[in-house]
Protein backbone atom coordinates (compact mmCIF):
# COMPACT_ATOMS: atom_id res chain seq x y z
CA UNK A 1 0.00 0.00 0.00
CA UNK A 2 1.26 3.50 -0.69
CA UNK A 3 2.88 5.38 2.16
CA UNK A 4 1.44 8.56 3.59
CA UNK A 5 3.58 10.72 5.85
CA UNK A 6 2.73 11.30 9.48
CA UNK A 7 3.37 14.71 11.00
CA UNK A 8 6.69 15.06 12.81
CA UNK A 9 6.44 13.55 16.27
CA UNK A 10 2.86 12.35 15.76
CA UNK A 11 1.20 8.95 15.66
CA UNK A 12 -2.18 10.42 14.65
CA UNK A 13 -3.37 8.89 11.39
CA UNK A 14 -3.61 11.41 8.56
CA UNK A 15 -7.01 11.39 6.79
CA UNK A 16 -5.43 10.18 3.56
CA UNK A 17 -3.92 7.21 5.40
CA UNK A 18 -7.32 6.32 6.82
CA UNK A 19 -8.85 6.29 3.36
CA UNK A 20 -6.05 4.05 2.04
CA UNK A 21 -6.60 1.56 4.85
CA UNK A 22 -10.38 1.30 4.55
CA UNK A 23 -10.16 -0.95 1.48
CA UNK A 24 -7.49 -3.03 3.14
CA UNK A 25 -9.74 -3.54 6.18
CA UNK A 26 -12.35 -5.05 3.86
CA UNK A 27 -9.76 -7.51 2.53
CA UNK A 28 -8.78 -8.44 6.08
CA UNK A 29 -12.40 -8.98 7.10
CA UNK A 30 -12.82 -11.41 4.20
CA UNK A 31 -9.80 -13.37 5.40
CA UNK A 32 -10.88 -13.64 9.03
CA UNK A 33 -9.95 -17.03 10.48
CA UNK A 34 -7.26 -17.68 7.86
CA UNK A 35 -4.47 -17.95 10.48
CA UNK A 36 -2.48 -15.38 8.52
CA UNK A 37 -0.62 -12.54 10.19
CA UNK A 38 0.02 -9.19 8.54
CA UNK A 39 3.05 -7.18 9.65
CA UNK A 40 2.42 -3.47 10.20
CA UNK A 41 5.79 -1.70 10.30
CA UNK A 42 5.92 1.80 11.74
CA UNK A 43 8.77 4.09 10.69
CA UNK A 44 10.17 7.44 11.82
CA UNK A 45 12.46 10.02 10.30
CA UNK A 46 15.77 10.91 11.94
CA UNK A 47 14.47 13.96 13.83
CA UNK A 48 14.39 12.26 17.25
CA UNK A 49 16.66 10.11 19.37
CA UNK A 50 16.83 6.38 18.70
CA UNK A 51 14.68 5.66 21.76
CA UNK A 52 12.07 8.28 20.87
CA UNK A 53 11.91 7.11 17.24
CA UNK A 54 11.44 3.47 18.25
CA UNK A 55 8.57 4.38 20.56
CA UNK A 56 6.98 6.72 18.00
CA UNK A 57 7.23 4.18 15.19
CA UNK A 58 5.62 1.52 17.42
CA UNK A 59 2.77 3.91 18.25
CA UNK A 60 2.28 4.58 14.54
CA UNK A 61 2.05 0.86 13.78
CA UNK A 62 -0.38 0.39 16.66
CA UNK A 63 -2.50 3.33 15.47
CA UNK A 64 -2.92 1.67 12.07
CA UNK A 65 -3.72 -1.68 13.73
CA UNK A 66 -6.30 -0.03 15.98
CA UNK A 67 -7.90 1.75 13.02
CA UNK A 68 -8.12 -1.49 11.02
CA UNK A 69 -9.65 -3.25 14.03
CA UNK A 70 -12.20 -0.42 14.40
CA UNK A 71 -13.24 -1.20 10.82
CA UNK A 72 -13.77 -4.88 11.60
CA UNK A 73 -10.35 -6.48 11.03
CA UNK A 74 -9.38 -9.35 13.33
CA UNK A 75 -6.70 -8.09 15.78
CA UNK A 76 -5.13 -11.56 15.84
CA UNK A 77 -4.21 -11.07 12.17
CA UNK A 78 -2.24 -7.86 12.80
CA UNK A 79 1.32 -7.60 14.14
CA UNK A 80 2.42 -3.99 14.73
CA UNK A 81 6.19 -3.47 14.85
CA UNK A 82 8.17 -0.26 15.32
CA UNK A 83 11.46 -0.03 13.41
CA UNK A 84 12.38 3.55 14.28
CA UNK A 85 14.48 5.40 11.71
CA UNK A 86 16.43 2.26 10.77
CA UNK A 87 14.89 1.74 7.32
CA UNK A 88 14.38 5.13 5.66
CA UNK A 89 12.49 5.25 2.38
CA UNK A 90 14.60 8.26 1.40
CA UNK A 91 18.24 7.50 2.24
CA UNK A 92 19.45 10.82 0.87
CA UNK A 93 17.36 12.81 3.33
CA UNK A 94 16.86 11.04 6.67
CA UNK A 95 14.49 13.85 7.73
CA UNK A 96 12.22 13.51 4.65
CA UNK A 97 8.46 13.23 5.15
CA UNK A 98 8.28 9.88 3.34
CA UNK A 99 10.35 8.35 6.14
CA UNK A 100 7.48 9.00 8.59
CA UNK A 101 5.24 6.18 7.47
CA UNK A 102 3.63 2.82 8.14
CA UNK A 103 4.04 -0.07 5.72
CA UNK A 104 1.85 -3.13 5.68
CA UNK A 105 3.68 -6.26 4.68
CA UNK A 106 2.50 -9.45 3.11
CA UNK A 107 0.44 -11.90 5.06
CA UNK A 108 2.53 -14.77 6.34
CA UNK A 109 1.58 -17.97 8.10
CA UNK A 110 2.02 -17.76 11.88
CA UNK A 111 5.13 -19.40 13.30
Amino acid sequence: LPATAFRIGSAELPDRLKKQREGFAEVLKARRGSNRVVRIAGHADASGSTEVNMSLSQRRAEAVRDYLVSLGADPAMLAPVGVGANAPKNNRDPFAAENRRVEIGRAVPPS
